[in-house]
C-alpha cells in the first residue's frame, strides 16, 4: 500500500472476512461433531485460535524490527492462500444438505464418511419440524440470549484485556515491563480455552458460564485490589483464563448451537454483529469510567456486565450439551 489510506482500506476488506469466519468456522465445526463431543471439538478449535493470536504476537516480535512490518501482512496472506487451497476437501453439511431437498447428496456423504471410518450409527429420527423463522417468538428469544452473551464478551475482552497494560501500569510498573507481564498473562487465553476443551461436555454449557462467570466477578473485584505487583499479574493470567474459557464456551460452542440448521449462520451471524457493535463504544465507556473512578471503575463495569450474564443464563437458558442439534432447535 503507498499510504496510511490505501492501507486502511485493505484492512477494512480484511476485517470483513476476518469477521465472517468466526461465525462460519464454529457454526461449521458443530454441524459434524456428534453431541458426545461437541464441546471438546469446539473449544480445540478455540484453543487453536487463541494460539493463532499468540503466535502472531511471537513472529511480529522477530519479523517487525528485522525485515520490517509489511512482511507480517505477507504471512497472513500466505496463510490465507494456504487455507484457500485446503478447503477444496471441506464437505458440506449433510443437515444443511437435507433441508434444502438434497437427501441424495447428504446421503453420498454420509456413505463416503462411513467408508473410511467404519458404519455409523442409525439413531431412530422424528421427520424434520418446519424451520422457524428467526422473527419468531422462540428464536427471538435465542436470539436476544446470544446476543447479550456476545455483548458481554466484547465487555469483558475490550474492558480488560485491551486494558490490561494500562491497568499495570497504575500499579507501578514501568510501560515495557507491563508488555512483558501483559504477554505472559496472555498465555491465560488458550489456558483457558484448554480447560474448555476438558470441562465443556462434562459441566453442561449453562453451567459452565454461570460458574466462570461467578468466578470472574470475584477474580476481577480482587485484581482491581490488589496491592501487589506480583498479585496484579497473578489474578490478572487468573482473569484471562476465565474469559477465554468462556470465549470457548459461549462463542464457540453455545451460540452456535441455539439455532437450526436453515439459520444456524444467520442467526450466529445476527449475534455477532450485535457483538461486535458493542466494541466500537465499550472502549469509550472504559475510558470514561478509567477517569472517573480509575482501576477499580473499570473492572466494576466488567464484573457488573458478567454477574448479568450469570443470572441471564441461569433464567433463560436452555442446556444444549449431549443433545442432537435436532432435539434443540425449537
Amino acid at each position: 500500500m503507498p499510504d496510511m489510506h490505501w492501507l486502511i482500506a485493505a484492512r477494512f476488506v480484511t476485517g470483513i472476512g476476518l469477521g465472517a469466519e468466526i461465525v462460519i468456522g464454529y457454526a461449521t465445526m458443530i454441524e459434524f461433531v456428534p453431541p458426545q463431543a461437541r464441546g471438546r471439538w469446539s473449544a480445540g478449535l478455540s484453543l487453536l485460535t487463541n494460539f493463532g493470536l499468540f503466535a502472531a504476537t511471537l513472529a511480529g516480535y522477530f519479523i517487525i524490527p528485522t525485515i520490517g512490518w509489511r512482511y507480517m501482512f505477507v504471512v497472513a496472506g500466505v496463510g490465507a492462500l494456504f487455507v484457500l487451497w485446503l478447503r477444496r476437501a471441506i464437505p458440506e453439511s449433510p443437515r444443511w444438505l437435507e433441508t434444502h431437498g438434497r437427501a441424495d447428496e447428504a446421503d453420498a456423504m454420509l456413505t463416503k464418511v462411513e467408508a473410511g471410518y467404519g458404519p455409523l450409527p442409525t439413531p431412530a429420527m422424528a421427520p424434520l419440524p418446519p424451520a422457524p423463522s428467526l422473527l419468531s417468538r422462540g428464536m427471538l428469544g435465542r436470539l436476544g440470549l446470544g446476543s447479550l452473551l456476545n455483548v458481554v464478551m466484547g465487555v469483558a475482552i475490550y474492558g480488560f484485556v485491551v486494558w490490561v497494560p494500562t491497568i499495570l501500569v497504575q500499579h507501578g510498573l514501568s510501560l515495557n515491563r507491563s508488555l512483558g507481564q501483559s504477554v505472559l498473562m496472555s498465555l491465560g487465553g488458550p489456558t483457558g480455552a484448554l480447560i474448555g476443551v476438558l470441562l465443556a461436555d462434562r459441566l453442561g454449557r449453562r453451567r459452565a458460564i454461570i460458574g466462570a462467570s461467578l468466578l470472574g466477578c470475584v477474580v476481577g473485584t480482587l485484581f482491581a485490589q490488589s496491592s501487589s505487583q506480583e498479585m496484579a499479574v497473578v489474578l490478572g493470567f487468573a482473569m484471562f483464563t476465565l474469559i477465554y474459557f468462556l470465549v470457548a464456551v459461549i462463542i464457540a460452542n453455545y451460540v452456535p448451537e441455539l439455532f437450526p440448521t436453515t439459520t444456524r449462520m444467520r442467526g450466529n451471524g445476527i449475534c455477532s454483529t450485535i457483538g461486535r457493535l458493542t466494541t466500537i463504544i465499550v472502549p469509550q465507556i472504559a475510558i470514561a469510567l478509567f477517569q472517573a473512578g480509575g482501576v477499580v471503575a473499570v473492572l466494576g463495569g466488567v464484573t457488573v456486565a458478567l454477574a448479568t450474564q450469570a443470572v441471564v443464563v441461569w433464567l433463560a437458558g436452555i442446556e444444549t450439551n449431549q443433545r442432537s442439534l435436532e432435539s434443540i432447535a425449537p
